[in-house]
């Protein structure tokens, strides 16, 4: 008997006195409610529904090259700002109303983040969080609380490395038993971390790095022999032929691992070769840039998701810092190319250590522009440059502005920031506008040349200023920040032309030295030998 349809009941069902049911041609629109996209399935009659469990959680399973994939995906929480909640049901979900945007209203015990992947397709990552991580996307400002961020995720990351490849150790896994191997270790995250983690809230060299480096000698050795080649400077409390020894042992390593495909990909050779970089700056009067053209080839090739993996986001910024202290005593282009990163730096984000960020990488492009090859084939490059970075300048917060500028008997200023990223930041702005001053395309003749010279010279003499009086503020702090300055301070001193000033500098990098051991001899002969002959 064909039913003619008739809602609630039809006329067959009301003459028979039979309950009247209707089958749900659409079972989508019960099952999925708000869910737009689940409304155009349509079920057939004899379609099986199984009873929904207790507890039903989507599971992210895709191969990754990351040794901290669990660590980063945490840490890029905080500067990502696509998102979408992780389906989580339990008993009641579907009852549970939902926001104008289909979320629960609840908060959330998880997150999906949406991160790109090879291809250019996105992948969604789940990541546990509690409620005090839920509600807060500003990074942790005390060592305690970048602690328990980290607890919960680097034991899960070491555990996925202990039995995946060869590089890294099997098994439980046991502390240092070498007395000097522990002190130089203890003397990296005291003391040499920091430099590498100057513009990074989550100081990941600091606080990652050593669990990592338990699991993967290559990465232990870097840091011995960074370590060791320090103290051998500093107080010749370790001889420099054991940090010759630890990165012989890396360098070993490296080779071996470059020789496989699979592990030729993993992240931490190039975190590995960054700290090996470091090693070489410090441990060379001459600089043969082995390691920083090992940099350069690790990263070119293996660039994916720089952006979106915090300890690989971190080790790249260390390597383009790198980069630029390198070309700039030896007035060369830098080996970045940075128009070929195009597809691969993006800006996901604008808190204040992002925004170092783009101005170190506008500062390449300003080195690339000044001591490269194309410098007369495309003056718009100049003018380009120049409106990017005072862009840059023009939208800083307020959080960039110096807390205290203090003026004394001596020539420069003492002016002090809050934070290592906002002294790097302003480091690279202050060198970008000179460098571009010193490489104006502009041109002129008789009294227009005497009234564009004086320009170029007051400008540049302004910034010169600013970054004598941010390093005479940092004093003996953040020797990170101080090495970061050598280059910068040597490159703009040169247009001093007040001795009382000249000899100011020359004591602010004396003073690097002594706090840092890192080498300021030839940056200081470099100076005086510009100032005896006049030369800008």
């Amino acid at each position: 008997m064909k039913c003619d349809e008739r809602k609630p009941q039809c006329q067959h069902c009301i003459i028979g006195q039979r309950d009247c049911y209707y089958e749900d041609k659409d079972k989508s629109i019960r099952r999925g409610g708000e869910f737009g996209a689940l409304n155009t399935f349509n079920f057939s009659a004899d379609h099986v529904w199984l009873d929904i469990p207790a507890e039903v959680k989507f599971i992210h399973e895709a191969s990754t090259n990351s040794e901290t994939e669990g660590f980063e995906t945490q840490s890029s929480m905080q500067t990502l700002p696509t998102r979408t909640h992780e389906i989580q049901l339990g008993e009641g979900a579907w009852d549970q109303p939902l926001s104008p945007n289909g979320d629960q209203q609840d908060s959330p015990s998880s997150l999906m983040l949406e991160t790109p992947s090879l291809g250019g397709t996105r992948r969604n990552i789940p990541l546990e969080l509690n409620q005090a991580t839920s509600s807060s996307h500003s990074p942790p400002t005390s060592s305690s609380e970048r602690s328990v961020n980290i607890d919960s995720s680097t034991n899960s990351i070491i555990a996925q490395r202990a039995s995946g490849l060869s590089i890294y150790l099997q098994g439980p896994r046991e502390p240092l038993r070498d007395v000097k191997a522990a002190r130089l270790l203890q003397h990296y995250i005291d003391h040499l971390a920091s430099w590498l983690d100057i513009n990074d809230p989550q100081c990941h060299f600091a606080t990652f790095v050593p669990h990592l480096a338990f699991r993967c000698p290559i990465l232990l050795h870097a840091i011995l022999a960074f370590s060791a080649s320090h103290l051998s400077r500093l107080d010749g409390s370790c001889d420099e032929l054991d940090a010759v020894k630890y990165h012989d042992e890396c360098v070993k390593g490296l080779i071996q691992a470059l020789e496989n495909p699979v592990t030729a990909m993993d992240n931490v050779l190039p975190l590995s070769t960054v700290i090996l970089r470091m090693y070489e700056m410090l441990s060379f009067e001459r600089d043969h840039e082995r390691h920083l053209r090992g940099c350069s080839s690790l990263f070119t090739h293996n660039r994916s998701n720089i952006e979106f993996r915090a300890m690989k986001r971190t080790a790249f910024w260390a390597y383009v810092r790198e980069e630029i202290l390198v070309a700039l005593p030896n007035n060369k282009a830098t080996n970045l190319h940075p128009s070929s990163w195009k597809a691969d730096i993006h800006w996901e984000s604008d808190e204040d250590y992002v925004r170092t960020n783009q101005v170190t990488w506008l500062t390449a492009e300003v080195v690339d522009f000044c001591f490269g090859n194309d410098t007369k084939v495309d003056q718009n490059n100049w003018y380009e440059l120049q409106r990017e970075i005072d862009l840059w300048k023009q939208n800083l917060p307020e959080t960039f502005q110096p807390l205290y500028v203090v003026q004394d008997s001596k020539p420069f200023p003492e002016i002090s920031y809050v934070c290592t990223w906002h002294v790097i930041g302003m480091q690279f702005y202050h060198l970008a506008k000179v460098l571009l001053a010193l490489y104006s395309p502009h041109h002129a003749n008789g009294l227009n040349f005497l009234r564009l010279a004086r320009s170029i010279e007051d400008e540049v003499r302004s910034h010169t200023i600013g970054l004598c009086g941010m390093t005479k503020g940092l004093g003996s702090k953040h020797p990170g920040a101080l090495v970061n300055g050598v280059q910068p301070l040597i490159i703009c001193g040169r247009t001093l032309k007040d001795s009382n000033e000249q000899l100011e500098l020359l004591s602010l990098l004396r003073q690097i030295e002594q706090t840092t051991a890192w080498s300021t001899l030839q940056g200081i002969e470099c100076l005086q030998d510009a100032w005896r002959s006049q030369i800008l």
